[in-house]
């Protein structure tokens, strides 16, 4: 009985530390917001990004925080607002990242992943869907797909023994008209949260 209560306690213990690493690295995102209220919802979304159980965007949100579904269109509103960029909690992220202390590095230089991917979109008014070129050796496969091109950054972390890819940005490359900047923004977050 005693080995199973040290068991329970240790593990409470790295939750708390988890819980209060998090909480400190949250803190840090609170200045890229102009209102306390998007800053809150950012916390809401993070939280629930990494406790989900399925993939279904603001549902799976408000399902799995057990939220009021009256708070739906509060929530969605959340990844149009303009108090806050996705550029500046982008940067945030890459510091906070930098400052870890676990990257891995190779003569003094962090080593970094860049990968795409194409991902079929059925509606063709969706924003940023476009009609993508497949390339794939796979002849049953069709040659062109409607979609989002996206573009991921991301940095390994870890020891030599055993690395992890942390990624720290992702867009949607080509079919979003980046002349206005904002909506442009507005999308990639929204695609984040619906993947």
């Amino acid at each position: 009985m005693e080995i199973i209560h040290c068991h329970c306690a240790n593990g409470y213990t790295k939750m708390l530390e988890l819980l209060r690493w998090a909480s400190h690295t949250l803190m840090s995102f609170h200045l890229k917001f102009s209102r306390d209220a998007s800053y809150n919802w950012f916390i809401v979304v993070i939280f629930a990004m990494m406790i989900r159980t399925d993939t279904s965007g603001v549902t799976s949100i408000i399902r799995d925080l057990n939220l009021n579904p009256s708070l739906y269109e509060t929530l969605v509103a959340f990844f149009h607002a303009s108090s806050y960029t996705v550029h500046a909690i982008t940067w945030e992220w890459m510091r906070v990242v930098n400052r870890s202390g676990l990257l891995f590095q190779d003569e003094d230089l962090p080593i970094l992943i860049v990968d795409g991917l194409k991902q079929t979109r059925e509606g063709k008014k969706i924003p940023g869907v476009k009609k993508l070129y497949q390339e794939s050796e796979n002849s049953n496969k069709a040659s062109y797909i409607y979609g989002h091109h996206y573009g991921v950054l991301g940095v390994l972390i870890g020891n030599a023994k055993k690395l992890f890819c942390t990624p720290l940005s992702a867009r949607i490359h080509n079919g979003v008209d980046i002349s206005h900047p904002q909506s442009y923004l507005q999308v990639c977050l929204v695609e984040r949260a619906g993947s």
